[in-house]
């Protein structure tokens, strides 16, 4: 979805013959050829079996498999390299992005050094229904420590994922002191 939802920004064309979505009728050239594969997995294997081919795989799938992956022009028209500063810095330009469901699309960001198809993963949380509150407690330290710790982002960057900008790692923050269980806040 991330990669159908960049490709729509960019082009106006391919937002109104195929749209954005996680399902979508891809385009195929005038014999019917065209090549899908299930995940990162096999997104690589289908462009790496196929000649003259393109795809789209997380950067931390491309970096850990040592994958060759192309730069891009971005929406202020420079030259960027696919790395964790440039998704910080097109995550930075979204900073105030998120909707009801604290979701955001982040693809085409307009900063000179941002990387124009970033996408976030979720975690997804009851918010006032956990029925065993020291679980749920263990449950967002864990997760504030991920966010917060010296130590956890180091990892994340050895595993070639970005570290949250300063701006969204506090909206989420935020978030997650607004999680009760048995009417009283988890975190404290």
């Amino acid at each position: 979805e991330i990669f159908t939802k960049a490709l729509s920004a960019f082009s106006a064309e391919w937002k109104s013959s195929v749209g954005a979505g996680s399902s979508v009728q891809w385009p195929v050239d005038t014999a019917g050829n065209g090549v899908g594969g299930k995940g990162n997995q096999g997104v690589a294997a289908a462009v790496q079996n196929t000649p003259n081919s393109l795809g789209y795989v997380e950067l931390s799938y491309a970096v850990s498999n040592n994958l060759a992956y192309a730069d891009l022009v971005n929406k202020a028209g420079k030259t960027v390299k696919a790395n964790a500063k440039s998704v910080e810095s097109a995550m930075a330009d979204f900073a105030n992005a998120f909707d009801a469901k604290f979701t955001a699309t982040i693809v085409d960001a307009p900063g000179e050094g941002s990387w124009p198809i970033v996408g976030y993963t979720y975690l997804i949380l009851r918010t006032k229904s956990m029925k065993d509150c020291l679980k749920a407690q263990k449950l967002l330290e864990y997760i504030r420590w991920t966010l917060t710790d010296a130590g956890a982002a180091k990892r994340a960057a050895e595993l070639g994922y970005s570290v949250l900008p300063p701006a969204v790692r506090d909206a989420v923050l935020a978030k997650l002191r607004e999680i009760t269980c048995g009417g009283q806040p988890v975190l404290k």
